[in-house]
């Protein structure tokens, strides 16, 4: 976002303060003009962002330092797969000539999901919070009453490191075979009842029972880490493959049973020899991939 970047370097921190002092009345209305107009509904949501209404549609807004989540919210609150769906963002900033609108794109899907938000990934340290709007124009949306749905929310950034906890629903279904167990008891997803589906930011876990929560609470960078992703490895491997040589977990050479499996969180990866060594690296990632808060920290800033 080199434009927008340019411009608010140019305002400096002098220049907000006075722009938020001439501007209160400004700023109370787009707040009211979002209520009212738009039906937004300011509490609570799954991801601590905001959630916005339409006449046919709702979605939760999540901004943050270093970009922005939309994610439309499906019938039950279950989520959207957005793989087929189109949007655009559009910042109106006070004291700006003009807005600035960009494109968003499906963010990454965790292992055994599909796509649920739209993403962009922009610095928005330098936004003013006084001021500010955030309109969203989507489109592809599956109902035909409503195929492009608009709305505007006052900027606001998500609390950073909110967890929230809810039970699953009929849409995570796949997500939890796919889990199998619990991250924080061992004890196998439904053993217990409706999984409890714990969320930070675009991060979630399934767990198996309420009185696991706290637990998390406590480490949540252990449980709510980079997602692992494994693959079998293509020819672009070829020179990490043969650098690494042996497999980390067997210490057998990465081609003596077939293609090396890639595994990768955030932006670091391993090769392994067979299925059987992924196991082992599921069980302790940290282990074999670095700490799961770097894991995060550097995927992030990939985004």
């Amino acid at each position: 976002m080199p434009t927008m970047t340019r411009f608010l370097g140019s305002l400096g921190l002098a220049s907000y303060r006075a722009i938020a002092c001439l501007v209160p009345a400004l700023a109370l209305g787009l707040g009211a003009l979002a209520g009212a107009q738009e039906g937004h509904d300011h509490g609570a949501a799954p991801h601590g962002g905001t959630v916005a209404k339409t006449q046919r549609h709702q979605f939760e807004v999540v901004l943050r330092t270093n970009g922005l989540n939309l994610y439309p919210i499906g019938q039950k609150d279950a989520p959207v797969d957005v793989s087929r769906l189109t949007g655009t963002v559009t910042f109106t900033l006070p004291g700006a000539s003009k807005p600035f609108t960009y494109r968003l794109k499906a963010a990454a899907p965790v292992a055994g999901r599909t796509p649920d938000s739209l993403a962009l990934a922009v610095d928005l340290t330098k936004v003013p919070t006084k001021g500010s709007k955030v309109t969203f124009q989507i489109g592809g949306l599956a109902d035909p009453a409503e195929p492009t749905a608009t709305f505007t929310v006052p900027f606001a950034l998500a609390e950073a490191g909110v967890i929230t906890f809810t039970k699953a629903t009929r849409a995570d279904q796949k997500a939890i075979a796919a889990q199998k167990a619990c991250k924080v008891s061992g004890e196998d997803l439904g053993s217990m009842g409706t999984p409890i589906k714990a969320t930070r930011g675009d991060r979630s876990t399934f767990l198996c029972c309420p009185s696991c929560e706290e637990k998390l609470r406590a480490e949540p960078d252990k449980y709510l880490a980079a997602a692992i992703t494994t693959s079998k490895a293509a020819r672009a491997d070829q020179k990490a493959i043969a650098a690494q040589k042996t497999c980390p977990v067997s210490g057998e050479g990465l081609r003596s049973m077939g293609t090396p499996i890639k595994v990768t969180r955030g932006d670091r990866s391993v090769f392994l020899c067979c299925p059987d060594c992924l196991k082992q690296v599921e069980a302790d990632p940290d282990k074999f991939l670095g700490s799961a808060a770097a894991a995060s920290a550097t995927e992030k800033r990939g985004r």
